[in-house]
């Protein structure tokens, strides 16, 4: 019954009495795979650097090898296709060329509209200077050109004056065509027309006495004085002048013969 009983609770065991046999060998044993293991990892640890080494050098000759491998297959695509890539390279350099020439193309336009600008402000300025100076003659500063086809004589400047010592307005001056002449006292218009034709034979600068007839009919005394105008090749086109009243002057005359 006895021997039953031991086999059945087995050996007598004390648990206040730990076998320390038995723990110690345990632990024993764990020390050692922990210390084969930390082993394992410092070899491991000492061929990374080897590892690497080696997979660099791999790597890099893959590189090596794809790259030669696409200068062969660059070197073969260029033969068939070297006229289409420089083809499109001279296309690339003509249209940057066209653009560049058309940016400098825009800037001097630009440019131009500048100075144009500029330039037109300054002759309104010196138009408007000039128009001043004529407005303080106490007379009538005008011009007239010549038609090179019908020898028209057309007014083409007049000064204000003309309406204060005429009546007549400057658009009915320069829209009627040789309007000066046509209100010349008749007793007086061919020797007025005979000499002012003595300035296209060459003879300079005129003095005409004549008289005009005013809008309100009233008869004024002129002193005109005319000079040439000439083109670049000598020619004259027209003439300029300044018609200023005497008409005082001929009634204190007239008096005193």
């Amino acid at each position: 019954h006895e021997d039953a009983e031991r086999m059945v609770m087995g050996p007598p065991f004390s648990p206040r009495v730990p076998n320390t046999g038995r723990v110690g060998s345990a632990l024993s044993v764990r020390a050692g795979i922990w210390r084969s293991a930390i082993r394992l990892g410092r070899r491991i640890l000492g061929h990374i650097p080897i590892f690497f080494l080696v997979l660099l050098c791999l790597s890099t000759s893959a590189l090596v090898a794809q790259t030669s491998g696409k200068r062969q297959i660059l070197s073969q695509a260029w033969v068939p296709n070297r006229w289409f890539v420089l083809v499109a390279v001279i296309t690339f350099l003509v249209q940057a060329l066209l653009i560049v020439r058309l940016l400098i193309t825009q800037a001097r336009c630009r440019q131009a509209e500048v100075e144009s600008r500029r330039l037109a402000v300054l002759a309104e300025q010196e138009q408007k200077h000039l128009d001043e100076i004529v407005s303080n003659v106490p007379g009538i500063v005008w011009e007239v050109r010549l038609d090179p086809v019908t020898d028209e004589r057309r007014t083409t400047f007049i000064s204000d004056y003309v309406e204060q010592m005429l009546g007549y307005t400057k658009e009915q001056w320069i829209s009627t065509p040789n309007f000066a002449h046509n209100i010349v006292h008749e007793e007086d218009q061919e020797r007025v027309r005979r000499e002012a034709e003595s300035i296209f034979t060459g003879h300079g600068p005129v003095l005409l006495k004549f008289r005009w007839i005013a809008k309100n009919e009233s008869i004024v005394w002129v002193e005109t004085h005319i000079a040439p105008l000439l083109d670049e090749t000598g020619r004259v086109v027209g003439f300029r002048g300044v018609s200023l009243d005497t008409t005082q002057h001929h009634v204190v005359e007239e008096a005193r013969r």
